[in-house]
């Protein structure tokens, strides 16, 4: 078995401060990253989920989007996780297609208004906070994302999560440690797991392959640490993953914290 941990050192330091020589309460509540601290805060990551088609249809709507993502990822890599849904539709089978492409899209279509319209490609940021369909061009398709993605990156959501992903064979358990920083507490949680592939070739990064939901948490009070356990995930050792985790609400329509950890 093979065990991974993720830890941005945000909560360890100050739970061994506890342990050493001064009790909890004697701890100054000023470090930005105590999830006692009511001003705490952590860097948030937005996730953008997306959804293509890349058979041999006549049109490069579904290749341009992609390349713009590519150039999106390029720019903010370091405040962005992407997860790529493949699916096929009208008679256009596309080879990286998963069965969980088509459960997610669903869910997050119903989350939707009655005058949307289904279609790829067609990508969802932070859930349904942002929504781009369509592609002209990829200079095009890139400056609407940019411009989706700016608005989000005025909307900062205090969590935080540690990460601990173990393997047996095939199976993958994320064990994650998740608080609720500032000075709110939060109701009606879900964690939303994904494992995606990295393919040789155009078109291919970032492949969603599995994915899970956890049950609802209920209540998270502030400064309140929770773990959660995922667990029903697969893997392919012989294939180049990672394993995507995110903060949603209750109908995973909306993403408050997102994170990206690479399997071994």
């Amino acid at each position: 078995m093979a065990v991974k941990s993720v830890f941005n050192r945000i909560i360890h330091p100050i739970l061994i401060g506890c342990f050493f020589w001064i009790a909890c309460g004697d701890i100054p509540r000023d470090n930005a990253l105590d999830p006692l601290n009511p001003d705490s805060t952590h860097p948030r990551k937005h996730l953008i989920e997306a959804f293509v088609n890349i058979s041999d249809h006549p049109s490069r709507y579904n290749q341009w989007m992609l390349e713009a993502l590519n150039d999106l990822e390029a720019l903010y890599e370091e405040d962005l996780v992407i997860a790529i849904y493949h699916r096929s539709i009208n008679g256009y089978p596309d080879d990286y297609a998963s069965p969980v492409s088509n459960t997610r899209y669903n869910d997050l279509y119903e989350a939707l208004d009655d005058e949307a319209i289904r279609g790829v490609p067609d990508v969802f940021i932070n859930g349904t906070s942002q929504r781009i369909q369509g592609a002209s061009d990829p200079s095009v398709a890139f400056d609407r994302l940019q411009a989706a993605v700016h608005e989000e990156f005025s909307n900062n959501h205090k969590f935080y999560m540690n990460v601990q992903v173990s393997t047996d064979m095939i199976d993958l358990t994320a064990a994650v440690t998740l608080s609720r920083l500032g000075n709110q507490d939060a109701s009606n949680l879900r964690i939303q797991a994904m494992i995606i592939s990295e393919y040789n070739g155009a078109y291919r990064n970032h492949v969603v392959q599995d994915l899970e939901i956890s049950d609802t948490i209920n209540h998270l009070d502030e400064g309140e640490i929770k773990e959660i356990q995922i667990t029903g995930l697969t893997i392919d050792p012989s294939e180049t993953q990672s394993l995507v985790i995110a903060i949603m609400n209750d109908e995973a329509s909306y993403a408050y914290q997102a994170d990206v950890i690479p399997i071994d």
